[in-house]
């Protein structure tokens, strides 16, 4: 039997409950790539690029295992996809939300995650000719307006801190490429598959970089000054990445792709709950421009669920 969300009877409860792991998980990454970059005293520790670099190679190794099993058995048609989910799944959003955090606090970072349900919809209208109704393209209006509202954040107008907002949108943009890849062109692939052989096109190319062309490994040897930066680096890239992105593929298979990005509405919460922690200031427009683009979030993925 089927349910409105979708989902069987069987898979919902499971569903609920990797959806709600994920939404801890990715919206405690927020803070945790703040840490990885200036530690817990403020004090710059690793760049935004080698916080990006460190997190994919190190989820390319925890899943080494799995992408060698399925390296040989996985038919050929599917590797051009797969590797753009490692590439707009993994790869460019781990730079891009990275970057963003060198002039954007992390609570606002992860409110702007709110929009990859509303830029699947619009790429699966666009490019996969998927339907939409007229109460989601009220949903996306409103999704728009909400993101106008972000923007307007107390001393953020067209200069850096508005740069790193373009960032997190662009990040955002990215995992909604990845969500209707996953759905459309990979449905016959299991999640193992598809998480460990996308980070196999990322990780070793991200290990070169970190390792031939910046001084990560000096700054990670000096371990009593950067020691509590790199745990942090560690738990971004075994849970928040490689665990996490596995599980999300994963719930992808037993729900759709807008269930699984309806963890987009979650995340934002758990952000700013760990970001007022961290002693950040969260403007009203704030708390406003995310509350509009929940809605418009919501009025997206609940039609598309009833078709």
């Amino acid at each position: 039997m089927r349910i409105s969300g979708g989902i069987s009877e069987g898979k919902r409860g499971r569903s609920l409950l990797v959806l709600l792991v994920l939404a801890l998980i990715w919206g405690s990454s927020y803070i945790l790539i703040k840490y990885g970059m200036h530690g817990a005293n403020g004090k710059s520790t690793f760049a935004f690029d080698q916080v990006g670099a460190s997190r994919l190679f190190l989820a390319f190794l925890v899943l080494l295992p799995g992408a060698i099993k399925h390296f040989g058995t996985t038919p050929k048609k599917y590797i051009l996809p797969i590797v753009g989910v490692g590439f707009f799944g993994n790869g460019i959003p781990a730079f891009l939300f990275a970057a963003a955090e060198r002039t954007v606090d992390s609570a606002l970072v992860g409110m702007l995650n709110t929009l990859v349900t509303l830029f699947a919809i619009i790429i699966g209208w666009l490019v996969y000719k998927k339907g939409v109704s007229r109460i989601q393209i009220m949903g996306i209006l409103v999704g728009t307006i909400g993101s106008f509202l972000l923007l307007q954040v107390a001393g953020v107008s067209i200069n850096q801190g508005a740069i790193g907002i373009v960032h997190a949108v662009c990040g955002s943009m990215c995992y909604a490429i990845s969500l209707n890849l996953i759905r459309y062109e990979l449905t016959d692939v299991s999640s193992m598959a598809i998480t460990s052989l996308s980070f196999l096109s990322t990780g070793p190319l991200c290990g070169v970089y970190l390792f031939g062309f910046t001084d990560f490994a000096s700054r990670a040897s000096n371990f009593g000054d950067n020691g509590f930066s790199l745990l942090c680096i560690m738990l971004l890239g075994i849970f928040g990445t490689a665990l996490a992105v596995l599980w999300f593929n994963y719930l992808i298979k037993i729900s759709s792709h807008i269930f699984a990005a309806s963890v987009t509405y979650i995340i934002p919460l758990i952000a700013l709950c760990w970001g007022l922690v961290d002693g950040e200031s969260i403007a009203l427009t704030q708390m406003l421009g995310m509350g509009v683009v929940l809605i418009g979030v919501y009025l997206l993925a609940e039609p598309s669920n009833k078709r």
